[in-house]
Formats: C-alpha cells, sequence, structure tokens
C-alpha cells in the first residue's frame, strides 16, 4: 500500500496540475488489472502544447488506377557527368546505397506500392561531407502526374497497432492517452518487442531497419548545440519551439519513469524498450515522418500515418501559391495514399514535397534540418512604449490594433503597416492618413528600427562573417570534430536569422539616407542644423552595401557550390 502511496504522490510531482496524460493512460491501465486498484484517470495534457496538424498538407485528388501496374525504367549511372548513387527495386546499381533497402524494396513491392520509376537515391548536402537521402525520378514529370500509390496494409497507423497485441492496451487508453504517444507505443512494440512476444516478426521490419537509430531533431541536440544556436531562452527567433522541447523532454520522462514500469509488468515491453533513448528516437521517427491526412477514419488518427518508401520525400521551401497545389491525399477509391507531384521534374531529379508552412526552428524540432533561404523564416521586432507614448491618438489606436507593437520580418525586409503606423504616432505623426508622411517623422522612426536592429545583432557571440567562415572551414575539412549534425544545422539556423537582420539594417540605412535628405529639401529646421548627420548615413550606407554585396556573395558560394562528381 505505501508503494502505491508513493507512486501516486510522484505522478502529482510530475504532472502538477495536469488531469491527464501518462496519468489517464495508467488509470486505463488499471481497469486491465495491470494496475490493481489504483483508480487514475484523465486526459493527456500535454498534446495541447503541440502543433494539432504538425507536419504535411493533404489535397482532395483521385485518379484512375488502371497504370498503376507500370515497371521500372531502366537505372541510370551519371548525369551531366556525374556518378548517380541511386538504388532501384531489383539490384545494387550502388552497393553503398542499395544494401540496406533491399528488404524495404521487396516489401513495397509485396504490398502493391505504385512507384512511378521513383528510386532511392543518395544526394550531396549543402555543405561539403553532408549527404542526405531521397527519391529521385528516372523518367520526366509534370505538376499533378502520380508519383506513390501507398496501400493501407502498408502504413503504420492506429490501424495497423490494432492488429498486434497492442490492440487490447489501446482500446483502454485511448481515450486518455495522446494519438502521438500511441504511434510511439506502436514503433517501439513493432520494432522492439512484436517477434518476442508475438513469434513473428514485424511485418515492418524492413522498414524499420531503414530508419536511422539518430536523428539529431532539436529534441536531441546535446546542451553544446542548443548553445550554438545562439539564442537564450526569451530568443525571439525560436518563439515557441524551446518550450515544446521542455515538454516533450518531460513527457519522454513521465513515460520512461512512470509508464514504463506499468508497460513492463503487462509482459507487452521489456523495460529497456522504454528506456528515454529509445523514447526520444520513437518520438523523433514519429515527428518527423508521419503524414497527415483527414479522408479515411479507419486509419484511427490521421495525424500520425507513417508510410514506408513516401517518407523518404524531402522537404522544398514552397511559396504559398504552389502550398494549394498538387501534394499528396488519401484516395478512397484505391485505399491508398497518394502523393503527386506538385511542380515539374526532370529525369534524374530529385523528387521534393512541402511539409507545410515550417520556420526554421519548426524544422529543427520536427525533422532536424534549418533550411537555407526559408521564406517563412522570420524574426520578431517589438516597439517599446513606455506610458507617456500610450496616449491620444496612439492609445486609441493600439486599442484597435493591441498587436501592432509587434512585427516579424523575413528574408524581403518588409515591415507591416500598423508597426510602422504606430512608430509614426509614437514620433509625432498627426495625420496617419496622409498620402505624404512626413519625413522627418519617418527619418527618427527609421532611427528606432535601426537601433532595434543594432540591439538585436549585439545580443549574437559571432558575427555573420565569422558563422559563414566557420561553414567554409566545414567545407574544405567535412572531418572537423567540432562539426556534428547538429551544429551544422545550428549555424545554418542562425546564419539565416542574421541574414535577415543585416538586410533589415540595409534597408532601413537606405531607408534613413532617402527620409534624411528628403527633411532637408524640405527644409526641416531639425535636419538642416545637423549636417554631419547626412555624412555618418552616406559613410554608414556606404559601409553597408561593401558588406551586403560580400556576404550575399559568401552566401551563394555556400548553398550553391558548384557539383562536385
Amino acid at each position: 500500500m505505501a508503494g502505491r502511496i508513493v507512486l501516486v504522490v510522484a505522478l502529482a510531482i510530475l504532472c502538477p496540475g495536469a488531469s491527464g496524460g501518462v496519468l489517464g493512460a495508467l488509470g486505463a491501465l488499471g481497469k486491465l488489472g495491470v494496475m490493481g486498484s489504483w483508480g487514475l484517470s484523465g486526459v493527456l495534457g500535454l498534446e495541447s502544447t503541440f502543433d494539432s496538424d504538425p507536419y504535411k498538407h493533404d489535397h482532395e485528388h483521385e485518379q484512375d488506377q488502371d497504370h498503376l501496374t507500370k515497371p521500372y525504367s531502366p537505372l541510370p549511372s551519371e548525369r551531366n557527368g556525374c556518378p548517380l548513387r541511386v538504388c532501384g527495386p531489383k539490384g545494387a546499381k550502388d552497393e553503398h546505397v542499395c544494401r540496406e533497402y533491399v528488404e524495404l524494396y521487396e516489401f513495397i513491392t509485396r504490398e502493391g506500392f505504385f512507384t512511378s520509376d521513383l528510386v532511392i537515391g543518395e544526394f550531396e548536402g549543402l555543405v561539403a561531407g553532408t549527404v542526405r537521402r531521397g527519391l529521385m525520378t528516372l523518367t520526366d514529370k509534370k505538376k499533378g502526374d502520380l508519383l506513390i500509390s501507398a496501400p493501407v496494409s502498408a502504413m503504420m497507423c492506429k490501424l495497423s497497432a490494432m492488429e498486434s497485441r497492442l490492440a487490447v492496451l489501446f482500446k483502454h487508453i485511448e481515450k486518455s492517452a495522446s494519438p502521438r504517444l500511441m504511434m510511439v507505443l506502436h514503433v517501439l512494440y513493432e520494432n522492439f518487442e512484436k517477434e518476442k512476444r508475438e513469434g513473428v516478426p514485424s511485418r515492418f521490419r524492413s522498414y524499420l531497419a531503414t530508419i536511422p537509430t539518430h536523428n539529431p531533431t532539436l529534441l536531441t541536440f546535446t546542451q553544446d548545440e542548443i548553445e550554438q544556436l545562439q539564442c537564450p531562452s526569451d530568443c525571439p527567433a525560436l518563439g515557441d519551439v524551446l518550450g515544446d522541447r521542455k515538454a516533450y523532454l518531460r513527457e519522454i520522462s513521465i513515460v520512461s519513469k512512470v509508464l514504463g514500469p506499468v508497460l513492463a509488468k503487462s509482459g507487452l515491453y521489456e523495460q529497456d524498450s522504454l528506456s528515454k533513448a529509445n523514447l526520444s528516437w520513437a518520438y523523433n521517427v514519429v515527428n518527423s515522418r508521419s503524414f497527415s491526412v483527414r479522408s479515411y477514419d479507419a486509419l484511427g488518427d490521421t495525424r500520425f500515418i507513417m508510410v514506408p518508401f513516401a517518407d523518404l520525400l524531402n522537404h522544398h521551401n514552397s511559396n504559398l501559391a504552389s502550398l494549394k497545389g498538387p501534394n499528396y491525399t488519401f484516395n478512397l477509391t484505391a485505399k491508398a495514399l497518394q502523393v503527386f507531384a506538385d511542380r515539374d521534374y526532370k529525369a534524374g531529379d530529385e523528387v521534393l514535397i512541402s511539409y507545410g508552412i515550417r520556420s526554421n526552428p519548426k524544422l529543427l524540432l520536427g525533422y532536424g534540418f534549418a533550411l537555407p533561404d526559408n521564406e517563412f523564416e522570420s524574426i520578431g521586432l517589438q516597439i517599446e512604449l513606455n506610458e507617456e507614448d500610450r496616449k491620444g491618438k496612439l492609445l486609441e489606436f493600439l486599442k484597435r490594433s493591441p498587436n501592432a507593437t509587434f512585427a516579424r520580418i523575413t528574408l524581403d525586409a518588409t515591415l507591416n503597416h500598423d508597426f510602422l503606423t504606430v512608430l509614426r504616432l509614437k514620433h509625432g505623426a498627426t495625420d496617419i492618413d496622409a498620402v505624404d508622411v512626413d519625413p522627418w517623422v519617418e527619418f527618427r522612426l527609421r532611427l528606432d528600427i535601426l537601433r532595434t536592429i543594432e540591439r538585436l545583432l549585439n545580443r549574437y557571440p559571432t558575427s555573420l562573417a565569422y558563422d559563414l567562415n566557420l561553414l567554409r572551414q566545414w567545407s574544405t575539412l567535412p572531418s572537423t570534430p567540432t562539426r556534428t549534425a547538429g551544429s551544422l544545422s545550428a549555424v545554418i539556423f542562425r546564419v539565416e536569422i542574421k541574414r535577415i537582420l543585416h538586410l533589415s539594417m540595409l534597408q532601413t540605412l537606405h531607408a534613413i539616407r532617402h527620409t534624411y535628405s528628403k527633411a532637408v529639401a524640405a527644409g526641416n529646421l531639425q535636419a538642416k542644423s545637423d549636417p554631419s548627420h547626412w555624412f555618418h548615413w552616406k559613410n554608414d550606407i556606404a559601409l553597408w552595401d561593401s558588406e551586403f554585396r560580400q556576404w550575399q556573395s559568401d552566401l551563394r558560394g555556400i548553398w550553391t557550390r558548384p557539383k562536385r562528381c
């Protein structure tokens, strides 16, 4: 009895104020007799902190299925004079790439996949010495073409979990455990327990064997890699992502310490299978490889569907218009997940899809990489107002637009209208609807923006030039001990943030020069009284123009290096 009281107290400490999560799962297990008379109940509260539709987007497509038996084209050996490292369904054009996928090809062939001349390939990464696996097309593809059709029988989802011994467990905890946690338990059972418990290998064995044992997402970053992001706990560039990371780690700790021993007693898992390391791996697998569809209820929770082969499609940075184009959907007639080309492709191209609107912090947390030239990357600017500022027209405006003191800027360095209106009112504008704004007001507000950007840049311990030089060193010396997959992503992340800040500063300096000269021409006495201002901004702009061209050139050299063979 004392042991039970201790566990209940421990749960209360681990989940203060929560009504569920692991508590709810434990309560459901009590109904199974696993926990005797412990009457714990609730729902998973941690789930609410995560993206409710976290991974990729689906679009409605219904296409004729008669062409799904088309055979593969011959495997090429080179493209543009460079050898192609590809692995087709029947053997090893490149043994290094092929050997771990032989059984996967056998699996998708047996399950009746349609793969439209897509093959697994290995592609050079952005920095020398890095590679990525993905899918290559052997033939030209047009936007809207069917690329992959994967039948339900080949998917890992709630439906497949209910076909194993997990069915009894899931029926009792599905109302209290998050869908994410249930998929994590499914992955761990198939990978570590299925053959031991049921006497037959998991039918997903060939698929799970191809998943890396370590995927360095933000969830598993070392403390050194976290520090290389150069973002303190209140860093606006990472937003809420560090908080999400803490919530993940807390949930993993609770599952390992509390739910793990209970499930071990149930006979479904060995205690070691639910270690923190294995749970972190499984969470990364579920987060980074799940598709999200809404068209087939029998799959269970449709936010977490893992599809072999199809999950090798890498992410491309797409604009909002292309996100509305063909991507993927669940075809009710074929009972299959189908992926469509969202652009044209030439034979030998890597085929990509969009995971959705993802900033680099979201990509780091869910997938383990930061994307150069990510048009959805941004950094926040906050206007500092004191009580003296909050009066008159400015106070009236803030009542209508309470969030106008904050703006997010992207690589185009554009500031929204409401944000600029607050600054204009702060600096004495009387008519915010005027076509011609007082140039002296514009000059002063641009100075305000410039100081804010300078403060943000000064928070970083290294400069943009230093970071680019570090990437150059890593390109020429790929085996440098300080370079890990996590540290590489961290440096790319902070380079992109600093690019936004530098470009914003450059445009602000141009605006300062323009507005100051207009104020002088308009006869503004304050502007004319101190001509040193003009020389100051003129010199600064010349300096920034030079630096801008240099780091832009450096970035082109990093992201678009000549292809090596």
